[in-house]
């Protein structure tokens, strides 16, 4: 791994761009590992873009911006355009393929996650942002996956046997290399 990994994900409001973020973010501080969050968001349109940037290590990060990404996660179609230009050559794409469906050529591992049928089935929805973090985490060398799973439970206590039942479903789908 580089020193530095570049983590791009992206979608729209309302998506839990930022909470995926926020709770991958927290497990590596948590773990003695090195983040920065920048959070990127349309504050005064329904349905805008919102886009969380992470760069992740363990040693400290000197800046915390960056251009391309060595993984992006699209959780809708409408930041495709915008973002599959600033992939890292040979990085990493993830998307909800329920969402994406036209993705353009790419010099990177595409890892097509069923998220929103796999959450639907689940019985929440709102969880398919979970699998996209499941899947995440099963390609980030950095993060104990257990230990994002118990702050998925801390965050969602109401909702926590559905919400960590969708991210050990989007674990497995990329670490079996499942592609819907």
């Amino acid at each position: 791994m580089a020193d530095v990994l570049n983590v791009r994900v992206t979608g729209i409001g309302g998506q839990g761009v930022l909470t995926m973020a926020k709770i991958l973010g927290q497990v590596l501080v948590d773990t003695g590992k090195y983040v920065t969050l920048v959070q990127k968001f349309d504050a005064f349109i329904s349905g805008g873009e919102s886009t969380a940037e992470m760069r992740l290590s363990e040693k400290p990060i000197d800046f915390p911006l960056f251009k391309e990404a060595d993984i992006t996660v699209f959780l809708a179609p409408k930041t495709v355009p915008r973002y599959i230009g600033l992939v890292k050559p040979g990085g990493i794409v993830i998307v909800n393929s329920d969402a994406v469906k036209n993705l353009p050529e790419v010099n990177a591992k595409v890892y097509k996650v069923p998220a929103s049928s796999t959450a639907f089935q689940l019985g929440n929805l709102r969880a398919a942002n979970m699998v996209m973090l499941g899947a995440l985490v099963a390609v980030v060398p950095l993060v104990d996956p257990e230990k994002v799973a118990e702050a998925i439970a801390r965050r969602y206590p109401k909702f926590a046997e559905v919400n960590t039942r969708a991210f050990w479903e989007g674990y497995r789908m990329v670490k079996e290399g499942v592609s819907g």
